[in-house]
């Protein structure tokens, strides 16, 4: 009988785990991501690598490029830093 009720919480278990977790959408789903590009900016590559004058691409949660040329991706949000510094690092939550 314990065997039976255990396989019955395993399966309800794995039923839950795939059943649905959003709402639906209601009409078209968007899915543009907008491309950003920093531009005149001093960005800290590295402790050793400073590119002055920078540009850095962002599309969506990726970054597409980081480089010294000015080249604007066709319907890209252009932000102007001039004399801002870019730096990376980690968000610790």
């Amino acid at each position: 009988m314990k065997n039976y009720f255990l396989t019955f919480v395993i399966n309800l278990l794995c039923l839950t785990a795939v059943s649905q977790t959003t709402f639906p959408i209601n009409g078209v789903a968007n899915t543009y991501e907008e491309i950003h590009v920093f531009t005149n900016a001093t960005i800290v590559v590295s402790p050793r690598q400073t590119i002055e004058n920078g540009t850095l691409t962002i599309k969506g949660d990726k970054i597409l490029s980081v480089n010294s040329e000015q080249v604007i991706p066709k319907g890209a949000i252009v932000h102007n830093l001039k004399g801002k510094c870019i730096y990376p690092y980690f968000i610790d939550l």
